[in-house]
Parts: structure tokens; sequence; C-alpha cells
């Protein structure tokens, strides 16, 4: 089975239809609010998108820092920075990967469905609840595989708007990070750094679905049941692989190297079959500079 769709055309459509979206404050059952903007309706599903990646961008932040995101491209960078000098943040929707270079996006509704709920919702006062005949393929068909089907969770309209609740449909394997040069006694120029080296996220929205208690539960953005991730040392990935991985990560170094000055790291990530086609990617390997 081989996903190749209007995809692309979804995406972009539907992203314009969201940022056109008036903001509507709903409020739940303690009287809080569910999400302060662009709040459209309530399914079953958690996961905003689901995605696979196609293209790497990664680049160095804060001197020990590798970071990347299969949702945005080369300026989200630009976001980094911004917030690093001013404390703030850019619109993210600027840096959308809306060409879908480096990764191919499923959405849970068409543009069709975009605009049956989000004019319900601006013309209710009550939550407004996803009928699941409306969720699309192949959505739905990997929401089914990974038990995302129990759980309650408010969506809003800006889907490609946030990193977290997006997640890869193929399971992560390895990273392998390799040296220009000596990084210290231990890694020589060429050897892999991935015993001194972390993968981070932020929710492990995957062992949230196993754990079937929450049925019903609803989850909202920031809160909730969904546990925050357990950086996972990159030696250690191939014998705990990270299934559902957000697009946006992080790769931390546990210490800094013997000498100072600039390294280069080739990255390479491999990932596993597409649990429903079987199909496989092979992303390029990626070298990012990085000054100690």
């Amino acid at each position: 089975m081989k996903h190749k769709t209007n995809t692309m055309l979804i995406l972009i459509a539907a992203v314009a239809i969201a940022l056109t979206f008036i903001a509507c404050n709903k409020s739940n059952d303690d009287g809080g609010s569910v999400n302060d903007d662009l709040y459209m309706a309530t399914s079953y599903n958690i996961l905003q998108n689901y995605y696979k990646p196609k293209k790497a961008d990664l680049f160095a932040w804060k001197g020990n820092v590798i970071v990347g995101d299969w949702y945005y491209n080369e300026k989200k960078r630009l976001t980094y920075i911004y917030s690093d000098i001013y404390g703030g943040h850019l619109d993210y929707h600027e840096a959308a990967d809306n060409a879908q270079e480096y990764a191919e996006h499923y959405f849970f509704l068409n543009e069709e469905g975009f605009k049956k709920y989000c004019e319900a919702s601006e013309n209710s006062n009550q939550k407004i609840m996803i009928d699941e005949k409306d969720i699309i393929s192949p959505y739905k068909e990997y929401a089914a595989y990974y038990g995302d089907t129990i759980h309650l969770k408010h969506h809003d309209g800006a889907l490609t708007g946030s990193s977290i609740y997006n997640a890869c449909v193929l399971p992560l394997l390895s990273i392998d990070v390799v040296t220009n040069k000596d990084f210290d006694a231990d890694h020589p120029a060429g050897s892999k750094l991935n015993d001194i080296l972390y993968y981070d996220q932020s929710h492990d929205t995957y062992e949230y679905l196993k754990n079937k208690e929450y049925k019903g539960e609803a989850l909202y953005w920031g809160r909730g049941s969904c546990k925050d991730f357990e950086p996972r040392r990159l030696d250690l990935i191939p014998e705990n692989p990270v299934y559902l991985m957000e697009s946006e990560f992080w790769i931390t170094f546990d210490h800094a190297p013997a000498t100072p000055g600039t390294y280069e790291f080739t990255i390479k990530f491999k990932f596993g079959p597409d649990p429903l086609s079987g199909e496989t990617v092979d992303i390029e390997p990626v070298t990012v500079s990085m000054e100690f």
C-alpha cells in the first residue's frame, strides 16, 4: 500500500484555512481554558499529525545541543536565534515545511473537514466532537495501528504550528554521530560519539497510548498524563527504538571536547519499515558544525 494522495495540496489548503480562523476560546469541565487560540474540535485521537521523514535539517544551538525538526524548514533555526536574543518567538508558520520537503504529512481531516468543524466550533458554545467517519486515510490507519483511538484530545486549527503530538510512523532504530577530529581520548577522529550523546523530545506519546487506564481521559496542551520523554543515550537506541518520534528533537552532549574549537559532526538516522506498507526510507547524512 503506497500512500501517495493529494497530501501536499491538502496541506497547503489546510494551513491557509487554519490561519484564517477566528480564535475560539472554549472552556473545559474545570472551567479553565482548553486552548486560548484556534480551538477547533475534539477527537479520540491525541496526535495532531503523523509524518514520514524525507530529509533531515539540523543545526547547532548553545554550544552543546543539536536541534532537528521534521516539520519545519531551515528557517526554524531563526526562531531559536530570535528566542535567545529577544526572549520571544517568531511565527512558526513562516518556517513550516509546507512543500513537504523534509517530511510527508498525514492529517486527520481533509479540506472539507477543516471547514466543517471550524465553522461548527465558531458557532457553538459546546465542545464539538469529530465524527470518526470524517477521519481520513492514512491517518486513521496509523492511529488504529498505534492505538491512538481512545484518548480525548482538543485540537486546534494550526496543525503545523506545534511540534508536540506530531509523530513519526516509522520507528527510529539508530542515530550515529561521527566526529571529524579528535573529540577526547576515547573518541578519535572518525569515531562515533553515540556513548556521550543523548536523544530527547518533549513527550513519550507511545508509552501514553499503551496505558489503557487513561481511556476517555482528556489530554490538554501542556498538561495531562502524557509523561515527559526520558532522554535516551544514542548507543542504547538500537536495543530500545524510539516509537512515535516527535517532529522536534534534540541531541545533547554530556561533556565538551578536550580541546576547544570548531568540530563537524556527521549524523545518520536509520528508521525501520512503515508498519502498514513495509516501505523504508533512506535519509541522507547531515553534517553539523559546532563551536565549543
